[in-house]
């Protein structure tokens, strides 16, 4: 069990690596392509397990800086000529089987929330009831057919939600909140990004995605691509609404508006159209920008990666190193093998400890055991004995060690040893001081895997917490997810004191939250404040920064005589395009003694 883990731990890390890398290297292609190569590494870190299993081994040597030592002594001779230090049995659960517990728990309980969250879809589904309002058949209806999707799908709605999500394969469902059931305005694109879930098999990714963060939970690799892959899909389907002539600000809004509902417990299992606040400033970022391509994957990019994954998973799956010239015969009757590979290095010793581990000793009773003592020994040679018979027919298993005349390390070995346990000592109390000292700071309790795996990936340490605090006493006692997003917009210290200078002091976590996500600065405050808009909600004036609303765009009306604008009619007319240009006829006439264009 042991060597299956950590075979598959560094295999994994080799296909979600390389798919990250992937994904950093084309990051210039479309949501669509890069999703698809995405899901590939999932899937080829996904067919893992079973190619181990099931493929024959494709052994290839491994360079080693020594050939490991190979020692066998007959029974009466390792009896008659060295003194043996007999060892008890093991206790009854043995350090493998402790090691498939600690694999299995968290594996099973990642498995069995996500079949929860299956379960509730379900639920939501049988409680739900049909919508039948025309504007939301009308737009089911023609994006159906400007997607070329035939198959049926359930429109229902249910006030158990808050905001719009999808699920299924073969029959699939768009299940809507009563308050996006009232935004008839929003039909259109919402139905959209939810029937693009639909239509590019969304689900079943999402799903494998689960399995496969369940089965790898130890490799943040696997996690950080899982998370890639959702943000890929949901980028991959606002460009399917943006490619069927929705208007980019207008869906912008709605990301906006529907991150304010996010149905946290549903997007275990389900898509919905509302961001999370890590990846909204992502996604708002590219829906507004007009440069980039947003056409489909092409069925053979689909078909290559595809290929590509199930073509690299299995050699790699197949694929076992070995250290050259290695073997070890079977023990006869009277012999007991020990195979040790030395542990080379500066200042490294050869524990016997790790011989016995790897030795395999047969007693009388066919019961396997390793033979285990606290000297490490310089000699390159160590002989393994089991007692005779006899010796062991009243008494407990037994291994004999047989140790050479010389025992023991050199003072120097020891010395080496012992500095390099005490650094990975210090190095291990650190890492979880660092990581466990905001949670007890906070509630006194240890926290869980996933919290400690997300402050590390994303260096919230407790001096950030504490800078945050001293910066605005009002964000004292941020949770987790709060945290972790203020890292992921890079929300500094310096960047809440420059906010608090510009007039925007004492703003909660959410406020400032979207203020960084939608570019607000100090020095954007300070103009729109030289031009007259002082004292302004910090509604306002993001809503201001998110629709374009900037001091050029002030002035340019201004000299087109169109003075004392308020910020909402400001942002009503940046959305439909309104600028300068558009009041040419109704500009005040030049005086007189305003001086004359020059002659041409």
């Amino acid at each position: 069990m042991e060597g299956l883990l950590l075979e598959l731990a560094w295999k994994s890390v080799v296909t979600s690596g390389g798919a990250l890398l992937l994904l950093q290297l084309l990051r210039r292609r479309t949501a669509a392509e890069r999703s698809l190569i995405a899901h590939a590494g999932l899937v080829a870190t996904l067919l893992l397990p079973l190619a181990v299993i099931l493929l024959p081994a494709w052994s290839v040597d491994a360079p080693v800086a020594m050939p490991a030592v190979l020692a066998e002594a007959p029974l009466a001779e390792a009896n008659s000529a060295a003194a043996r230090t007999s060892v008890p049995a093991g206790p009854l659960l043995s350090a493998a089987e402790l090691l498939a517990w600690s694999y299995a728990l968290p594996a099973a309980l990642l498995l069995i929330t996500t079949v929860a969250a299956v379960a509730r879809l379900f639920v939501l589904r049988a409680r739900a009831v049909v919508l039948v309002d025309m504007p939301w058949l009308s737009a089911l209806a023609h994006a159906q057919r400007r997607m070329g999707f035939k198959h049926g799908t359930a429109l229902l709605m249910s006030d158990d939600l808050v905001s719009p999500v999808s699920w299924g394969l073969m029959r699939p469902v768009i299940l809507l909140d009563s308050r996006a059931v009232a935004a008839t305005h929003e039909a259109e694109a919402i139905i959209a990004h939810e029937l693009a879930h639909v239509a590019r098999l969304d689900w079943a990714k999402l799903l494998a995605a689960r399995l496969a963060t369940a089965l790898f939970w130890f490799n943040p690799l696997v996690w950080k691509l899982a998370a890639e892959c959702h943000q890929l899909r949901e980028e991959a389907a606002d460009d399917a609404v943006l490619h069927s002539q929705v208007d980019a600000p207008d869906y912008a809004s709605l990301l906006v508006g529907a991150a304010r509902h996010e149905n946290q417990g549903l997007l275990l299992a389900a898509h919905g159209v509302a961001p999370g606040r890590s990846s909204l400033s992502r996604r708002v970022a590219r829906v507004l920008d007009r440069g980039l391509s947003r056409a489909p994957a092409r069925r053979t990019w689909a078909l290559a990666w595809s290929l590509t994954a199930v073509l690299l998973s299995a050699p790699l799956a197949a694929l076992t190193p070995v250290a050259p010239g290695l073997a070890v015969a079977e023990a006869g009757p009277g012999t007991v093998m020990a195979v040790l590979r030395p542990q080379l290095g500066q200042g490294s010793v050869v524990l016997a400890q790790a011989a016995a581990r790897q030795a395999m000793i047969s007693d009388a009773s066919g019961t396997s055991a390793a033979a285990v003592v606290d000297a490490a020994a310089t000699s390159p040679r160590l002989t393994i004995a089991s007692r005779p018979i006899a010796d062991v027919a009243t008494s407990r298993p037994t291994v004999a060690v047989v140790l050479p005349e010389r025992i023991g390390p050199t003072p120097a070995a020891v010395a080496g040893a012992a500095t390099v346990a005490a650094r990975a000592t210090a190095t291990a109390a650190a890492d979880e001081g660092s990581l466990m000292a905001i949670a007890r700071a906070r509630n006194g309790r240890r926290p869980d895997v996933d919290a400690v795996i997300s402050r590390r990936i994303h260096n919230v340490t407790p001096e950030y917490v504490a800078a945050l605090t001293a910066a605005n006493p009002r964000l004292r006692g941020l949770s987790d997810e709060e945290l972790v997003a203020f890292r992921i917009h890079a929300i500094t210290p310096e960047y809440i004191r420059a906010l608090t200078a510009a007039g925007y002091g004492d703003l909660s976590s959410r406020d400032l939250l979207n203020a960084k996500i939608l570019g607000l600065s100090s020095t954007y405050v300070r103009e729109l404040a030289a031009l007259g808009y002082r004292g302004l909600s910090i509604r306002e004036i993001t809503s201001m920064r998110m629709h374009g609303v900037t001091s050029e765009y002030v002035r340019e009306l201004r000299r087109a005589g169109i003075n004392e604008l308020s910020p909402a009619q400001l942002v009503k007319m940046r959305i439909f395009g309104v600028d300068g240009s558009d009041f040419g006829s109704a500009r005040r006439p030049a005086r007189e003694h305003d001086p004359s264009p020059p002659d041409d």
